[in-house]
């Protein structure tokens, strides 16, 4: 796998910020909510995601092809597990860009409890449900913070529980990895860690993808106890 330049990352986290912008100013573009999509994005912006999602499920039973709405309705269950692209727009522009890809992920990912892996699957799918003729960057974006959430907490889940994967379970990290990439490179957004998972796990030692998965898995506990490195209290 070749390493990116300097400058290369750096264009990467430029192009995050811009993407992650975009998308915070539309959360908040409603001053006077004028129809139930636009309701619901002033709930998200409040936390008030039940709230939320109860308007949109109702508005998209009317309206199921809505990539908006649909976006919006994937949005609350990301919200709730903590998951937040305000938070995200916070962290990265506040960095003035130059924060690491390390520190963009540590700094949005939630603990990596049973509850939150569910919710961050609830929208990884429910987001992956608008074909992509439909999907605009901002919607690309947010497929790919999901995406990559889920993949880094289903990973981080199977570290802390020190049992081996699952089938089942490897099969869903191998696709989960797969996506993840290639959604990056769509958005355009850092993907080191991505690559570097990817790369680990298919080189691991193991006939079966559960078997490299769980050498992999063995490897982070040894090296580091967790997913990625530890960033300093104060990069958070």
């Amino acid at each position: 796998m070749r390493s990116k330049s300097p400058r290369a990352i750096c264009l990467s986290l430029t192009l995050l910020a811009a993407f992650v912008a975009s998308c915070a100013t539309n959360f908040l573009e409603p001053q006077a909510p004028s129809s139930p999509v636009e309701e619901a994005q002033l709930l998200l912006v409040q936390e008030k995601f039940a709230d939320a999602r109860a308007l949109l499920e109702a508005f998209l039973s009317q309206n199921p092809n809505d990539a908006k709405a649909g976006a919006l309705f994937a949005t609350t269950f990301a919200g709730e597990a903590g998951v937040s692209i305000i938070v995200l727009t916070e962290r990265t522009l506040n960095s003035g860009g130059g924060a690491g890809e390390d520190e963009i992920l540590q700094s949005i990912l939630p603990d990596a409890t049973d509850a939150n892996i569910a919710l961050i699957r609830r929208a990884k799918e429910e987001i992956e449900s608008i074909p992509e003729a439909a999907r605009n960057s901002d919607i690309t974006f947010e497929a790919t913070i999901y995406s990559t959430a889920f993949l880094f907490l289903s990973l981080e889940n199977l570290v802390n529980s020190a049992a081996p994967p699952t089938p089942e379970q490897a099969r869903e990290i191998i696709k989960s990895v797969a996506q993840a990439s290639e959604l990056a490179e769509q958005s355009g957004v850092p993907a080191e860690q991505i690559e570097k998972a990817q790369a680990e796990i298919a080189n691991a030692p193991g006939d079966t993808d559960e078997e490299k998965l769980d050498n992999y898995l063995d490897k982070l506990r040894e090296e580091n106890g967790g997913v990625l490195p530890e960033v300093p209290a104060d990069a958070q």
